[in-house]
């Protein structure tokens, strides 16, 4: 079977208004193996399309011709069965969309409240490691004056100065537990851009939409960059 002429067949009954538009498959009950089998019709008919095109060869104006009529084909059964695709999941994407919708209108104003609390919980945890390090700070300059003032009467003294344990003031308890779930708070470092001219270029990104539109305007030199011309394909059914 030539799909070509399959596909011409299609157009010509399109034209005298007489192809019907393919029924799209049940999916009420989203049965996948009923979806499967409206599509499955089409697979030996691309594994011979596949098999002909990656052994075909560009090397005259007729193989080039034969070649944009596999493409072309190739097109016109991708937009068949991607309209069959979009047609087979309009009504489950449309209800499953209807209901996030509804659902989002709770789901925001929960989500507002989590982030509030989230934030005074984050702020006061924040503060009090704020309190803690400062209380270690001044038992670590506590523990070095005397250490300090110990090692300088060991020395008068001629004997082996004391050693004094580095002072740790213990963390608070990371987690926090109700009846109704829990909380657990880390540290974590995070960042804001404040003069990205001073940033290394190691943490910059090249902006390739920004490039794409540079060339599309003419520019066809950059610094860093190979601008080259290509010739590109395009199919038209």
């Amino acid at each position: 079977m030539d799909f070509a002429a399959i596909l011409d067949g299609e157009q010509t009954e399109k034209k005298r208004g007489k192809v019907a538009k393919v029924p799209a498959p049940a999916t009420q009950s989203f049965n996948i193996e009923t979806v499967k089998k409206h599509f499955l019709v089409y697979s030996s008919e691309i594994e011979k399309m596949v098999a002909k095109a990656e052994g075909h060869e560009v090397k005259d104006q007729p193989s080039l011709e034969e070649a944009v009529a596999m493409g072309t084909a190739a097109k016109q059964l991708f937009k068949k069965i991607d309209g069959q695709r979009k047609a087979t999941v309009d009504d489950p994407s449309q209800f499953v969309r209807t209901v996030n919708n509804f659902a989002k209108t709770f789901t925001d104003r929960l989500k507002k409240i989590e982030d509030s609390l989230k934030k005074k919980i984050s702020d006061h945890n924040y503060r009090v490691e704020l309190e803690r390090r400062e209380q270690e700070r001044k038992a670590r300059e506590a523990a070095e004056k005397l250490q300090a003032q110990l090692d300088e009467e060991a020395k008068e003294k001629q004997v082996e100065p004391v050693k004094i344990p580095v002072p740790v003031v213990p963390e608070p308890e990371h987690v926090t537990r109700t009846e109704t779930g829990a909380s657990h708070q880390r540290m974590k470092w995070m960042f804001e851009v404040e003069d990205e001219n001073k940033i290394p270029r190691e943490y910059l990104q090249v902006n390739e939409a920004k490039i794409r539109q540079a060339i599309a305007m003419g520019r066809h030199e950059i610094p860093g960059l190979r601008i080259y011309e290509k010739a590109v394909t395009v199919f038209r059914t």
